[in-house]
């Protein structure tokens, strides 16, 4: 089913295929406006080269054979060396015998008629080892001049090969496990190798003849299957033959032994010498392929011709003289018949998967008569016959004219195999089809060329039927210009779009030439020349006070032109054009270039292509010359100073400056913003490094040009060591960027987990941006310690993978790079400082990780800092402890024998200082949380009455809450009370408000054991009165205390009166005070459990103001009776122990106790 339903489906994959380049084919042509007869000549011509394809690959597949063969031959002596001793010496031998018959062949007298190679036939005997090869070549009496060359005794006779030089034919007789492999894969090896020589030395025409033996024993005796395995390897051999070689040689089946056919020796004695030269057998003269018609005449005919022979013989015998085996000899020959069926049927037999090889011939022989002959008769009757034994002789029976008539005459049957005349078929066909094909093709595509060129220009006098005039407005002329150069671009792109040959039409090409002479004159006359001539008119003129900025500008514009004109001449690629640096426009008096910003991107792309665009390459040179005279004016002018190159990084937008931003990031501005110029970075420096080698290149010859360098690297190395440690000095700053608490948290992280966080990052930038300025010369103290710093972190990596005792090269390397770059000794004697100073980086990194904790968690934070509080500095149990400890160590280190710089200093502790100042705000935080917790939720509901003594009281919660969470971080004296204590100059910073409540509480803790339970104070009313000029004076005045249940009043009408009041802080509450004017009642009210002593407070002194804003409702009323104030006083006995019992009392409980 599958063998039916493949053809389909190729011939639907092929024409899918055809459809859909003749679809892309049709789509290109329309696409392209070409004319539909195009169609056509591009399919031939797309037809022609894949037909062109075929015979290529088939000449490919041709060479790769030959290749293959080749390489076979190639790997033969590469194999010999991977096989065994044995083998390998029989591999050579072979190639030696090879050697040794074709130097007798080319040194022969054979070399007058031709190649000695090629003047006689070859032929090749194969068959089993003891089938009789050799014994029948022995026996034939072949005349030969050399009858000892390559005979080479091994199995059964032949070792590899025996060349027999006959006078009309070569015969190769090979080795029986050639054919019938005895060692099994080495004798196939050998095999294979016996074809490479026969096909390295004789390509031309391998062999003329193949001569399969088979011993006639085997074919009586042996059983069916055993002859079938024996010709299914000999045709497997013969195949291999065909397919190397690639031809059809004719093959003949010799049958050897036939001595031990019974009665063939006497029948033979009674025959004349002359006949037993004479072949035995019958030839397939027309080649015919059917072997089993072919096997039945010859048998038949050969056994026909020995009965009439048997005839003969037995006419001129006395028949009582008759040997009976002699009589019975054609009946056995008839006996071969059967084994020899089934051996031709197995080897020349048509197969779907072999080539069917061409059986030229059938012959019997004997070359030794030795041996049992078996008689068919005595078996198929029943009974044993005596066993006759051959006398041994060496009679060649039927092979002299066999070898030396027979084979020589059929010398040209050789043919080319099926497969090679069909590929040579193929190939032709398919060679003149594409041929023809590609001819028709060219011929159309020529064709299509003229067309296509006349086209384009058609189309170029329709684009361009009007030259672009200018008007002399600069925006507007450079807008038609610009038309003007994209119309060029078209045509031009047009040009390059023929994919197909032009065959000598270029005539579009010429006008796209013409085109762009006209474009670069129009450009040149109406922008270049005078922008040119401002700008040297301004250079006339410049001001050498001016900013280094504005002299920048100039120079970069004059050595980028220059420097470009000097690459013009030599190229019109736009894209090498734009990647070189392009200059920038100056404004000029008149309306250039740099007026109109808008149009400075269009100006430019006109640049590029008017510069790849010229031809005039002396005009390039004399506009070249002009600019460089202008840079030769600027510099001489200047004296060669080129302090202006520090303004390059002003014309790079991309140059941004290194912010604090850049390392602690945070959304909110610090009060001074510090940053560092991007001259000054690593990227700036190689702006002006590569600028300077521009400024080389368009000037090479400038005065003095590397002393100035050198003068001004030496300027730009100082500068930039001081912008740097500026920077390095206010970096703490980046801390008031951080507005939020997660990027406190961030940042904090940071620190802890990265070994430092944007302190390290700071150092590992200068370390890096700086490289450049090392050079071997000295650097300043600071930046050499920040290098030393560096080393350690290299250092500690080596002694944490067990280098403490014994420093490594590669340390030791390390320290004399630092040396020679900071100019301090950190030689061999120092290494045990230095061992120590690594070691107190690593307790400075152990530390950071025990912090790391505290940095994603307030009751870690908590708990640190509360053990740092707590903990002696000395026992080191805190990681801050151990910490500023290792900073200490650090810095002695770093340092060595001079005190750290500063700079460094606070550098290498910032992340300790950043750190501890994150978690003593967390503590805070987290005591905010406590307070809430413990303090004000307990006390929600309650009334001041009730919540004071609950709070400060002997036992009260703010006491414990003072014991279990704040009291690591007070301090307490008896003249300041509770204050903040300081640790590594830290605080957990609380508010005022909690302090003063603390503060007031023990105050009250302590009033409170003196306080009384019940207090008198007698009061005496005085006159109440209002300002002199009001139109009604108040008429009296009335108190009242609240005390549980009852109330104590005191009324005054301005005339003496007094009254003894009892308060109780635990009954008494409010007091009310009523003023009585007229109609009216102002009353002013004191709630709570304090509102007699907050009533006797505010009457201190006895004399209590109140001006008329303070009683709204009644203002207008009052200020009509043109009251402004009115005085009320009291005069009081006994109550200052009532005032300063409240006074000692905490006023309110602090809602929060943050700072």
């Amino acid at each position: 089913m599958k063998r039916k339903i493949m053809p389909f489906i190729k011939i639907f994959f092929i024409g899918a295929i055809t459809i859909f380049i003749t679809l892309v084919v049709i789509g290109i042509t329309l696409a392209l406006h070409w004319p539909w007869w195009a169609i056509l000549f591009l399919l031939l011509f797309i037809g022609g080269l894949v037909l062109g394809g075929f015979f290529i690959r088939n000449l490919l597949n041709e060479r790769m054979g030959k290749l293959f063969e080749e390489s076979i031959v190639a790997q033969d002596n590469a194999q010999i060396q991977t096989l065994s001793g044995n083998d390998r010496d029989e591999r050579k031998l072979l190639q030696a015998r090879w050697r040794d018959a074709i130097d007798v062949l080319r040194k022969s007298h054979l070399k007058k008629n031709g190649n000695p190679l090629y003047v006689l036939p070859w032929y090749l005997v194969i068959g089993e080892s003891g089938s009789g090869k050799t014994t029948s070549l022995n026996s034939a009496r072949l005349a030969t001049p050399f009858v000892d060359l390559g005979k080479t005794g091994g199995i059964s006779g032949t070792r590899n090969c025996e060349w027999w030089f006959l006078e009309q034919a070569i015969v190769i007789d090979t080795a029986g496990r050639y054919c019938i492999p005895v060692n099994g894969e080495p004798d196939s090896l050998e095999w294979q190798n016996f074809l490479e020589l026969l096909l390295k030395y004789r390509r031309k025409e391998p062999l003329n003849g193949l001569i399969v033996t088979i011993a006639a024993d085997k074919l009586l005796n042996t059983g069916q299957n055993a002859i079938e395995d024996e010709g299914r390897m000999i045709r497997r051999r013969i195949d291999e033959l065909m397919r190397v070689l690639r031809v059809k040689f004719p093959v003949y089946l010799l049958v050897t032994k036939c001595d031990l056919i019974q009665g063939i020796n006497s029948f033979c004695e009674q025959l004349p010498p002359e006949s037993l030269t004479q072949p035995m057998g019958m030839i397939n003269q027309n080649l015919s392929a059917d072997i089993h018609s072919f096997l039945e005449n010859a048998i038949q005919t050969v056994s026909k011709r020995l009965r009439n022979m048997r005839m003969l013989i037995l006419h001129q015998l006395d028949a009582k003289h008759v040997d009976p085996p002699l009589f019975f000899f054609p009946e056995e020959f008839d006996d071969i018949k059967q084994g020899l069926s089934i051996f031709v049927k197995t080897t020349f037999g048509v197969n779907p998967y072999q080539e069917t090889p061409v059986l030229r011939g059938l012959f019997f022989s004997s070359g030794r008569q030795n041996g049992n002959p078996v008689s068919h008769f005595p078996r198929s009757l029943g009974f044993k016959a005596p066993r006759e034994t051959l006398p041994g002789t060496t009679k060649g029976l039927f092979l002299h004219d066999f070898f030396a008539k027979v084979l020589p005459k059929d010398r040209h049957l050789l043919t080319p195999t099926r497969r090679s005349l069909e590929w040579s078929i193929l190939t032709g066909n398919l060679g003149l089809t594409a041929w023809a094909v590609l001819c028709v093709a060219l011929c159309g595509l020529l064709s299509f060329s003229f067309v296509k060129n006349l086209h384009a220009i058609s189309g170029m006098s329709k684009e361009f039927q009007e030259l672009p005039v200018l008007q002399g407005e600069f925006l507007p002329d450079l807008t038609a210009l610009d038309r003007f150069r994209e119309g060029i671009i078209r045509v031009e792109n047009q040009n390059k779009s023929w994919w197909l040959p032009r065959f000598g039409l270029r005539e579009s090409i010429r006008v796209e030439k013409e085109l762009k002479k006209h474009y670069c004159r129009q450009y040149k006359s109406r922008f270049m020349e005078p922008f040119d001539q401002n700008l040297m008119q301004n250079i006339q003129s410049f001001d050498f006070a001016a900013s280094d900025h504005v002299y920048a500008q100039y120079m970069i514009h004059l050595v980028r032109r220059i420097n470009i004109l000097k690459e013009a001449p030599y190229t019109s690629n736009i894209k090498r054009l734009r990647e070189k640096p392009q200059p920038q426009y100056i404004p000029t008096r008149d309306d250039g270039p740099a007026n109109h910003p808008e149009a400075m991107k269009l100006i430019n792309n006109q640049n590029f292509y008017y510069l790849a665009w010229r031809e005039d390459a002396d005009q390039i040179r004399k506009e070249m010359a002009g600019l460089e005279d202008a840079v030769k004016y600027l510099y001489g002018h200047r004296n060669g100073n080129l302090q202006w190159m520090l303004a390059l990084t002003d014309q790079h937008s991309e140059l941004l400056p290194i912010t604090l931003n850049d390392f602690w990031g945070g959304d909110q501005q610090a009060a001074q913003e510090i940053r560092i110029q991007p001259c000054f970075t690593r990227q700036g420096r190689e702006v002006i490094e590569h600028f300077f080698s521009e400024f080389s290149q368009a000037y090479p010859d400038a005065p003095s040009l590397i002393t100035n360098k050198n003068q001004f690297d030496q300027k730009y190395r100082t500068l930039c060591f001081e912008a740097w440690r500026y920077f390095a000095d206010g970096f703490s700053r980046g801390m008031e960027r951080l507005n939020t608490q997660a990027e406190w948290e961030r940042i904090a992280s940071d620190m802890a987990g990265n070994g430092g966080g944007p302190y390290r990052a700071l150092m590992d930038k200068i370390t890096v941006q700086l490289e450049p300025l090392y050079n071997g010369k000295r650097l300043p103290v600071w930046l050499s310690q920040i290098l030393s710093f560096q080393t350690l972190r290299v250092q500690e990596k080596a002694y944490q993978k067990g280098f403490v005792k014994t420093m490594t090269e590669s340390v030791r390397k390390t320290a004399m790079s630092v040396e020679k770059s900071t100019g301090h000794d950190v030689g061999i004697q120092t290494l045990e400082i230095r061992k120590k100073t690594a070691q107190a980086y690593a307790d400075y990194q152990n530390a950071l990780k025990g912090i790391e904790a505290a940095t994603t968690s307030g009751k870690s934070a908590f708990e640190i800092v509360r053990q740092t509080f707590n903990d002696d500095p000395a026992v080191n149990k805190s990681p801050f402890h151990a910490g500023y400890k290792a900073i200490d160590r650090l810095k002695k280190g770093v340092g060595g024998v001079n005190e750290v710089d500063t700079t460094v200093a606070r550098l290498i502790s910032g992340p300790f200082d950043f750190l501890w100042l994150f978690v003593c705000n967390r503590t805070a935080a987290q005591l905010e949380s406590q307070w809430s917790e413990q303090v004000l939720a307990p006390t929600m509901g309650m009334s001041p009455q009730q919540m004071m003594p609950y709070l400060v009281g002997p036992d009260g919660i703010v006491w414990k809450y003072v014991r279990e969470y704040a009291s690591p971080f007070l301090n307490r004296n008896e003249k300041a009370g509770y204050y903040p204590k300081e640790v590594l100059g830290g605080t957990v910073m609380l508010g005022k408000s909690f302090y003063n409540f603390l503060n007031k509480g023990a105050r009250a803790q302590v009033s409170k054991q003196v306080q009384q339970r019940n207090y008198n104070v007698e009061i005496n009313g005085l006159p109440t009165a209002a300002n002199p000029e009001a139109s009604l004076q108040p008429h009296g005045t009335r108190l009242e205390l609240q005390c549980g249940p009852t109330a104590q009043v005191l009324q005054n009408n301005n005339y003496p009166v007094n009254k003894t009041f009892y308060w109780s802080p635990e009954t008494c509450s409010d007091v009310i005070l009523n003023i009585e004017v007229s109609d009216m009642v102002l009353s002013r009210r004191y709630i709570g459990p304090r509102a007699f002593p907050d009533f006797l407070r505010d009457f201190r002194g006895g004399r209590r103001v109140f001006h008329a804003r303070e009683f709204p409702a009644e203002k207008a009323a009052l200020e009509k009776l043109k009251i402004k104030f009115i005085k009320v006083a009291y005069r009081f006995i006994g109550n200052m122990p009532v005032v300063q019992t409240v006074e000692a009392m905490p006023v309110a409980l602090p809602g929060s106790i943050g700072k």
